[in-house]
């Protein structure tokens, strides 16, 4: 690397030689090929010496401080040429000295007297001051450059907290992240319960591809990250022994030797993060990436527990329609909304016949399957616009907005003949169901759910009175 302040380099340069009275002083430091360039020369200004920033071959006097690292002391008696390395041909000198620098040398020569060891002495600790005002600059820059990463990755942290759901929270994680790594391609991978991964989100033509697609992780770079709970590869380059980047069934062109970096979103299993194409051995970038994942994972949970806590205040735990509390708020809503407006609206009651004998011959769990198979086909009946609730035990209500007395005997009586057609497995068994429903219309006289639910619950009895699975219209 350079050193980092020409100005002062420069001019220390100048101070040396004219403070002392050489002949020349120059600075040799490596280019980033490792190659020794002269970097500064101060003094000769004739055709035998070489320009500022051309590689030097031959070191003459200063090969020994190259080789060795140690600095080098050479005085003659009188003058005489020598190679020094700043020169295309050999100089007459008398005194020359050679101090090694960081990644390079200094050198300096004077031709009508030797270099004194106090010279010599003063020279190696001026360059001292070099290196140590280099170090404390690279320190600084190196401080800097670490100052804009926190910065960003404290930005990419806020975004990420500021996201109103799962997707706007994957989305800016996968932004934040490119900004943190210069990534050119980001993808945001989600665990389904399958054991299969989901590709939610990212940036870059390679996840607009993919958006959607689902994927094996176990033998790529995704599973692995989700096994180990840490960022893979090790080198974060890609290998083609490496299988795949993603999984089976979906993945991204990478090229050996280029940037990778898989990163699992949370500590259980929740997801990963691809990285593709970005400065990963930067300082700081694995730690800005982990950051912002942990607070994306963070806030993921947060959102899916309290997608949770409402599903369960809403939702009745076995048979996934409404509970009864959530059914009878939408019921009022819609009464309300359908008087107002007048548009029809009729409800179902529907109620499984000889439930409690299927309990006691095959036990509570063969119960709760012959009540998840009603719900299901109640549900696949229904219209984007109906809702059904489980209104208590085996008892279950149907709200269908825009429907008359006619149309709701017609998909009451749908429901019931494929309840009744099925055989419902349960082990080795095939249960045998049915259910009979009672149908109720809204009218003008009726104000409130209990007016409704009060028609459907007769006709329902009316149908149970009459010999079971059958549908009774209610007045």
């Amino acid at each position: 690397m350079p050193l980092p302040v020409e100005p002062t380099r420069r001019a220390m340069v100048h101070i040396l030689r004219h403070g002392f009275g050489l002949s020349a002083f120059a600075l040799f430091e490596e280019d980033r090929e490792h190659r020794l360039l002269l970097a500064v020369l101060d003094g000769p200004e004739d055709d035998g010496v070489m320009a500022e920033g051309e590689v030097i071959w031959d070191f003459g006097l200063a090969a020994s401080v190259v080789s060795s690292g140690r600095p080098v002391l050479a005085n003659y008696d009188t003058p005489r040429p020598a190679r020094v390395p700043y020169a295309r041909g050999p100089r007459l000198i008398v005194g020359g000295c050679a101090v090694p620098l960081a990644e390079g040398f200094a050198w300096a020569d004077r031709g009508d007297g030797p270099i004194l060891e106090r010279e010599f002495k003063a020279i190696g600790e001026a360059m001292g001051l070099l290196v140590m005002d280099r170090r404390r600059a690279e320190e600084a820059a190196e401080a800097r450059a670490n100052a804009r990463l926190l910065a960003a990755s404290l930005e990419g942290v806020r975004t990420v907290l500021e996201s109103r759901d799962e997707r706007l929270c994957l989305a800016a994680l996968c932004e934040a992240t490119a900004r943190e790594t210069q990534a050119s391609d980001v993808i945001a991978t989600l665990t389904q319960n399958s054991g299969e991964c989901i590709i939610v989100g990212g940036i870059g033509p390679s996840a607009q591809a993919l958006l959607g697609r689902t994927f094996d992780p176990s033998s790529g770079l995704v599973g692995l990250a989700l096994r180990s709970g840490a960022a893979v590869p090790t080198s974060l380059r890609w290998h083609p022994t490496m299988r795949f980047v993603l999984g089976h069934g979906a993945d991204i062109p990478v090229a050996p030797g280029e940037g990778v970096m898989v990163h699992p979103i949370g500590e259980e299993g929740l997801g990963a993060l691809v990285l593709v194409r970005g400065d990963f051995a930067r300082e700081g970038a694995l730690h800005a990436v982990r950051t912002t994942c942990e607070a994306a994972a963070l806030l993921v949970r947060q959102f899916r527990m309290r997608e949770a806590a409402i599903r369960n205040a809403m939702y009745d735990g076995l048979t996934g329609l409404y509970n009864r509390t959530a059914f009878m708020q939408h019921l009022s809503q819609a009464i309300a909304l359908c008087n107002r407006h007048r548009i029809n609206l009729s409800l179902l009651m529907l109620d499984a016949d000889h439930f409690k004998r299927v309990n006691d011959e095959y036990g509570h769990q063969a119960g709760d399957v012959a009540l998840r198979f009603i719900a299901d086909t109640v549900r696949r009946a229904l219209r984007e616009y109906d809702f059904a609730g489980r209104y208590g035990g085996e008892e279950m209500a149907v709200a269908l907005p825009h429907t008359d007395a006619r149309g709701a005997a017609a998909v009451a009586e749908r429901i019931r003949g494929l309840v009744a057609a099925a055989a419902v497995p349960f082990g080795s068994l095939r249960l045998s169901l049915t259910i009979s429903i009672g149908v109720a219309t809204l009218t003008g006289t009726m104000r409130g759910p209990e007016d409704l639910i009060a028609v459907a619950d007769a006709a329902l009895y009316a149908a149970k009175g009459s010999g079971r699975n059958r549908v009774v219209v209610g007045p």
